[in-house]
């Protein structure tokens, strides 16, 4: 049998029980796994991230920047394991970002989508959200913030360095392009 993935969840009794009663639960179809990685807080989610699973969301967002506040770091949104996420929770993380930044807690996205970098293009509060491509690099430049170089508050997600060939991107195969909003093109 092969080793349990940190990520693996065993149901609660009360999910297989509101499952087998035919109500839905919403943390039935998003699973976070919240952890440390020195006084940053990564959230890794699993899943669908959509309008049924939006209160779920927000209380795992919160709850995972109130640990990183304690910490005195800053919390990274892992949602590279989802199979879904929506523009309205994409845009209610961005609008938490802001308002948990003000508050000392700097919050990035660990995302590889090029639905996710269009959408920071077409809406300018995703696109004041820090986007990388790993949870190293965004671990990296929290680290780099900490020690006195300006965390990146970006609209340009420079992080992402995604090698895919796209043909929505002019033929580049870096992702970035004038037209999608991320570099000079």
């Amino acid at each position: 049998m092969a080793p349990h993935s940190e990520f693996e969840t065993t149901p609660s009794p009360r999910r297989e029980l509101s499952s087998l009663c035919g109500r839905p639960d919403p943390k039935d179809r998003l699973v976070c796994c919240r952890r440390s990685r020195g006084r940053s807080v990564v959230l890794s989610v699993r899943g669908e991230a959509d309008a049924f699973t939006l209160p779920v969301w927000r209380q795992e967002i919160a709850e995972a920047a109130e640990d990183a506040r304690a910490k005195g770091g800053g919390l990274i949104v892992d949602t590279t394991r989802l199979n879904f996420l929506s523009w309205r929770t994409l845009a209610t993380l961005a609008e938490d970002a802001e308002r948990f930044g003000r508050e000392g807690v700097p919050v990035y996205l660990v995302n590889t989508s090029f639905t996710v970098f269009r959408l920071a293009g077409a809406d300018a509060r995703v696109a004041r959200l820090p986007i990388h491509s790993t949870v190293v690099s965004a671990l990296t430049r929290l680290e780099l913030g900490r020690r006195g170089s300006p965390p990146q508050l970006g609209t340009r997600h420079q992080q992402v360095r995604t090698a895919v060939a796209d043909p929505r991107t002019s033929g580049r195969e870096d992702g970035y392009s004038a037209a999608n909003g991320r570099g000079s093109g």
